[in-house]
């Protein structure tokens, strides 16, 4: 089995960090990198016995399936994915020098590329610090690797990244990378009768939002995503494509205006979801043309990927109010006439019938009362395969799910020349008063209609019972995982470059005040304060590696460095011991030069143990016996040369 030192460690940190980067996509490459990670560890510590092994047949086998996944259609990072665990295996079981090790570091640095495209969360960003720090001490010199040269590795690593971050460019935007192939069904611009039936159960983030306590007192907001307009009978489809567009903000917003903040997960459709009346949009530094609306009230931007904006909105959050005074003209209010040509005529019978007589908001109600107390609220509907949903419905099983209520109170408004479309969206939300942030789940997914009402406009109305609340809250462990989600976009993922000037500014004139001065030319950029903070941070660095050093000198160890006289000789003598360790020899520290020459001599025996002692004491006659260093350093390369001649192979 092999040593295990420091730059051992190093490795399979590096190691371990990109497999389990893999774990993190959501593919078959979990289960991949699970039986990767342990057979890695067996083949690590049992190498010599796993070197006979045919490894040009499993080789041959492995990439004889991967071609085969590629034929049935399997994703190219998740077969790309496999290759390198496969590779990394090989690696570990084969591996017979030093330098196959950095084949096998290269192998984790793609791997961490290809769990990148999937997403880069806070478990992926605290698996790349791991990588980041392993790698320096994987391949130092061996040495030179003790106990303080691992712990400095690691501080200035840590401290290096942290600079970088804070420093280094970054974006100018608040858009966040995400992945884009994540759609939400039912939100498209048609969708199919049915179409919410697989969110209503899965409880994955689709956004979240920071508000006003007193928008949430005002009950179950409703988050708005899609209208769409056109009924065929079974699917619903949005007429009204969307258009370059931009809220102004006025000079000032109206008293009872909301500001909301909403960080979106990554979907397809690149829906903006709002709720109240927005009155302004802002998505940060989003491209040009990018922000769109349609002439029913639905925002949408490009960029389908996670992204953050905020929101202005005027009340009403919820059902009964007018959202909408005149959105979309008549054309929205024609086209929220339109009903299918073979409409079973029982559906306007029932709408005459459950209407009645009165003004358009009194027959409204009615027939929403209609459905909220003659009907039933399911998550599983038993339609699969009815070419007449909504008449299944209506007339035969009683009960669904928001959107065959929506479906159905649409169609019958209409029946009754009252314009009418549906909305998918979300309703509620699960709030956390600790962080005041409203996390919304596919599972809240909800459908509701719009109904043009004269002198009023656009009506919310929501005929569906409940809604209907979601099957299952997520335990404390996902809590607390969404909590460190939304603390890793919230402070990471969004720091963008206006956040960097913003800190940087207001660390330099932190620093002003506490020393009591302040900058006076430079149009207020507080370089002094900056200057104080590097030449403190320049204080403190010294100050820490002082310490580190002396942590490493007072601890010693078989890996600590060896003490060497300046010179050529001194160098070429340092170069043969670190060589030696390279190749699995570990002369104890404690030893000088002549007496750790004669322990290689005694323990692994040949001429590279002898031009060891023969150079050990051309280190003395230069160190000790002031000889000349430039004389004696052709001889010193040469027995350098003899012991180099040693490989891992050769020793005993």
């Amino acid at each position: 089995m092999r040593g295990l030192d420091a730059r051992t460690v190093g490795t399979v940190a590096a190691i371990g960090a990109g497999l389990t980067a893999l774990g993190l996509l959501d593919s078959p490459l979990p289960w991949v990198a699970a039986v990767a990670v342990v057979a890695t560890a067996l083949a690590w510590g049992l190498s010599e016995h796993l070197r006979g092994l045919p490894w040009a047949v499993l080789t041959a086998g492995v990439v004889g399936g991967l071609v085969g996944a590629a034929w049935w259609g399997v994703e190219p990072p998740v077969l790309l994915g496999a290759l390198l665990a496969y590779l990394q295996v090989h690696r570990a079981a084969v591996a017979a020098r030093a330098r196959d090790q950095r084949v096998s570091l290269l192998l984790s640095a793609l791997m961490l590329v290809v769990a990148a495209g999937g997403g880069v969360g806070p478990v992926f960003g605290l698996l790349a610090l791991v990588w980041a720090v392993a790698l320096p001490v994987a391949l130092l010199p061996p040495g030179a690797v003790g106990f303080g040269t691992v712990v400095r590795v690691a501080v200035v690593g840590v401290a290096a990244g942290a600079v970088l971050f804070v420093l280094g460019p970054r974006p100018a935007g608040s858009t966040l990378g995400g992945p884009s192939d994540d759609q939400v069904i039912g939100f498209a611009t048609e969708v199919q009768l049915g179409d919410l039936d697989s969110l209503l159960v899965d409880p994955a983030v689709v956004f979240r939002a920071r508000l006003d306590a007193s928008a949430l007192a005002q009950g179950p907001l409703h988050w708005r995503g899609i209208a769409l307009d056109a009924f065929d009978g079974r699917a619903w489809t949005s007429t009204l494509p969307p258009a370059s567009a931009q809220l102004q903000p006025p000079a000032r917003f109206r008293v009872d205006a909301v500001r909301i903040e909403v960080i979106r997960e990554a979907m397809a459709e690149g829906i903006l979801f709002t709720t109240g009346r927005p009155v302004h949009v802002d998505v940060g530094d989003a491209p040009a043309g990018s922000l769109a609306a349609d002439w029913q009230g639905g925002w949408f931007l490009q960029d389908p990927g996670r992204v953050r904006y905020e929101l202005v909105v005027l009340p009403p959050f919820g059902t009964g109010g007018a959202w909408f005074a005149d959105e979309g003209g008549s054309v929205a209010v024609q086209r929220a006439l339109q009903l299918p040509a073979d409409l079973d005529p029982r559906i306007g019978a029932l709408a005459r019938t459950q209407a009645g007589a009165g003004t358009p908001r009194e027959r409204l109600e009615r027939l929403a009362e209609h459905l909220r107390t003659r009907y039933a609220y399911t998550r599983r509907p038993a339609d699969a395969g009815t070419e007449e949903p909504l008449d299944a419905f209506l007339f035969e099983r009683r009960s669904g799910h928001c959107e065959y209520f929506a479906a159905s109170l649409a169609v019958m408004l209409r029946t009754q020349s009252i314009p009418a479309r549906v909305v998918n969206g979300f309703v509620g939300g699960e709030h956390d008063p600790a962080t005041g942030w409203v996390t919304v789940r596919r599972y809240h997914a909800h459908s509701w209609v719009e109904a043009h009402l004269p002198g009023e406009g656009w009506v919310v109305v929501d005929a569906t019972p409940g809604p209907g609340a979601p099957v299952a809250a997520p335990s404390m462990w996902a809590r607390a995982r969404e909590a460190l989600d939304i603390w890793w976009v919230d402070q990471l993922l969004a720091y963008d470059r206006t956040d960097q000037v913003e800190a940087m500014v207001g660390a330099g004139e932190t620093v002003e005040a506490l020393w009591g001065r302040s900058t006076q030319v430079m149009d207020g950029v507080p370089w002094r304060g900056w200057l104080l903070l590097a030449g403190s941070w320049l204080v403190l660095g010294l100050g820490l590696w002082g310490i580190l050093r002396a942590i490493a000198r007072r601890r010693g160890g078989a890996g600590a460095p060896v003490r060497v006289v300046k010179g050529v000789v001194a160098r070429q003598h340092a170069r043969a011991r670190t060589h030696l360790a390279g190749q699995g020899i570990r002369v104890p520290a404690a030893l000088p030069p002549v007496a750790a020459a004669q322990w290689v001599q005694a323990t692994h025996p040949g001429a590279h143990a002898d031009a060891l002692l023969q150079l050990a004491w051309l280190y003395y006659d230069v160190a000790l016996g002031g000889a000349s260093d430039a004389e004696r350093a052709a001889r010193a390369r040469q027995l350098v040369g003899t012991v180099r001649q040693l490989q891992v192979r050769d020793v005993s």
